[in-house]
């Protein structure tokens, strides 16, 4: 995901440079025709060139801002890749099987003695098997496994816990919140990402999905590319729920056939690459 942000931004980039050039060219005419109004000593044109110049030029300044701004985006969104890329390189003797790229507001990790730390800012923070992460009101953090292949967004108010073993396979754990993943299948070949609530467990094969533990115990499962295995944990028959379709299901309860989402009625409750 960071990599298709990074991709975005580098679009948007490109548009804004088109924009400035534009909004340039505007402000050049917008001065030859004030230079014509003076020329001809006509007030009232005089003042409405001199409208246009001031117009053109707050235009321009705006595209070179915001061009500004969408640079300095790009740059945080390489160094964050960068560093991924760095810790997730294994060095000998420090095994690492993922790492936060990036993060926004309240993100804190288990320690060993029961408690909960912050995660650093501004940096790549190596995760290890059996981490667990939290975030709190208005925040987010993004992770990246081992492999490249799989990147998760965890939302507000959401707690999960990572598992991995040597075999690059991975399980995340949600107890409370949402997620987001995109998983790569060409790059995960025989890998296995699982996702478990208390009330599902769903394996994935490649797909972007997204998973809501609500308060009240439900799971919510929105698969938007590719094929999600729902399996209730009780071990009973699993239910497959292909791209644009909804699972919906408790703690207990049988799994139901999947029906399709309805996007004038669900919330976005995760942040899905750009959207809200």
């Amino acid at each position: 995901m960071l990599a298709a942000r990074e991709q975005r931004l580098q679009r948007d980039i490109t548009m804004c440079n088109r924009g400035v050039a534009l909004a340039e060219q505007t402000l050049r005419d917008a001065e030859s025709a004030l230079r014509l109004s003076l020329s001809s000593k006509d007030r009232a044109a005089e003042a409405v060139a001199r409208e246009a110049v001031a117009v053109s030029r707050a235009n321009y300044n705006d595209y070179r801002e915001l061009c500004a701004n969408l640079d300095q985006d790009l740059q945080r969104a390489r160094k964050s890749l960068t560093l991924a890329q760095r810790l997730l390189a294994r060095a000998p003797g420090q095994p690492i099987g993922a790492a936060v790229i990036e993060q926004r507001g309240q993100v804190e990790r288990s320690n060993p003695a029961g408690g909960w730390a912050p995660l650093a800012a501004d940096s790549a923070t190596p995760l290890r098997s059996g981490d667990r992460l939290r975030t709190g009101p208005g925040s987010g953090a993004e992770f990246m496994l081992q492999d490249g292949a799989t990147a998760a967004q965890i939302a507000a108010d959401t707690e999960v816990q990572l598992t991995l073993d040597d075999l690059g396979n991975a399980v995340v754990d949600i107890s409370r919140g949402a997620f987001y993943a995109a998983v790569t299948p060409l790059l995960t070949r025989m890998k296995r990402v699982e996702v478990r609530t208390p009330a599902a467990v769903l394996a994935v094969r490649g797909t972007r999905f997204a998973v809501r533990q609500a308060p009240d115990g439900s799971t919510e499962l929105l698969v938007l590319e590719g094929v999600v295995e729902a399996t209730p944990t009780d071990g009973d028959s699993a239910v497959m729920v292909a791209a644009g379709q909804r699972l919906f299901t408790r703690q207990g309860e049988p799994l139901t056939a999947a029906a399709a989402i309805d996007w004038n009625t669900t919330r976005r409750w995760w942040r899905e690459e750009g959207a809200e």
